[in-house]
């Protein structure tokens, strides 16, 4: 299957080793389950926060996604690096690589 971003800009293909970065085309990923109203803008960091509902809706999202996309550690850095992610064995870095950031 085909997946990009969630800006849109840049398709992935999905294979063993999990999704690689391609051309531009059309976004198919759905992020519409993490949203909760309207959003807004919190300049200072230590300010953000996360509310029960909202910790619940990212989980139900990674354990949706993960392992049905192939998602992989894509941090060179780390002893798991290329290795297929577990949803229930993903940390920080690993869901704001694959969830956070896109």
């Amino acid at each position: 299957g085909q997946w990009v971003s969630a800006t849109g800009n840049k398709i992935k293909e999905l294979d063993d080793e999990g999704l690689k970065e391609g051309e531009q085309a059309e976004a198919k990923a759905d992020w519409s389950d993490l949203i909760c109203g309207a959003g807004c803008e919190i300049l200072q960091t230590e300010m953000r926060g996360i509310t029960l509902k909202q910790l619940l809706q990212l989980r139900t999202h990674i354990q949706q996604r993960c392992v049905q996309e192939g998602w992989t550690d894509r941090a060179e850095q780390s002893p798991t690096y290329k290795q297929k992610l577990e949803p229930h064995k993903m940390n920080l870095y690993q869901v704001t690589d694959w969830v956070l950031l896109p």
